[in-house]
């Protein structure tokens, strides 16, 4: 009897098993397609941003054209990163999209570059997962190259500092004087829960897109 009885309880703990391989599997897929699509996504609405840069230049600045450009369902500005092979859009400030719990997050109190002096500051998620953005923010070294395509123009930046500091849920960022600043922050990859990574680019470049 008992060894009639050990079988059956190893029958059941083999399709149980089973069971549980197959749900992981499903999981798995389902989490490749799913990134896929959103990829996909996310290439499609860059490709339309782009070809929208490319018509402004063409285009009088009328408010109804205005109103279209800033549309709070659309990007506003592409944030371009070489290093990392990162190319990503962000909204507005007002957009409900705004936030690192979607993509990037253009953090409040923000100028776009077409603003003098202006201090554009982007945060990202670092760590794993599909909305991982700045997970290899730290990569980037002293004096790599940073763009931002905004209404028509591509900003360059250059990487001047990296910097390291408690999390505590403020940034303090010493900017130079008559300069155009690009900040991207994340939490530090090293130590997510205790520190803040901060980098900071100054604008060296401006062009029209042809």
């Amino acid at each position: 009897m008992s060894r009639i009885k050990t079988k059956t309880i190893n029958n059941k703990l083999k399709f149980i098993l089973l069971i549980l391989i197959t749900v992981i599997i499903s999981v798995v897929v389902y989490d490749k397609i799913d990134t896929s699509i959103k990829d996909k996504k996310e290439e499609e609405k860059i490709s339309s941003f782009f070809d929208l840069q490319k018509e402004i230049q063409d285009t009088i600045k009328t408010p109804e054209n205005m109103e279209r450009n800033s549309n709070n369902e659309n990007f506003i500005g592409i944030l371009d990163i070489p290093k990392i092979n990162l190319q990503r859009g962000f909204y507005s400030l007002e957009s409900s999209k705004n936030t690192v719990d979607i993509g990037l997050e253009v953090i409040k109190g923000s100028q776009m570059p077409d603003v003098e002096n202006s201090e554009l500051v982007i945060a990202g998620h670092s760590g794993n997962g599909y909305l991982a953005f700045f997970k290899e923010l730290d990569k980037i070294e002293k004096g790599n190259l940073i763009y931002i395509t905004y209404q028509g123009y591509k900003y360059t930046y250059k990487l001047k500092s990296t910097t390291i500091t408690d999390k505590n849920g403020e940034i303090e960022i010493e900017k130079e004087e008559d300069s155009q600043t690009l900040i991207l922050t994340t939490c530090n990859p090293e130590n997510r829960d205790k520190e803040q990574l901060t980098l900071i680019s100054i604008l060296i470049n401006k062009k029209s897109i042809e």
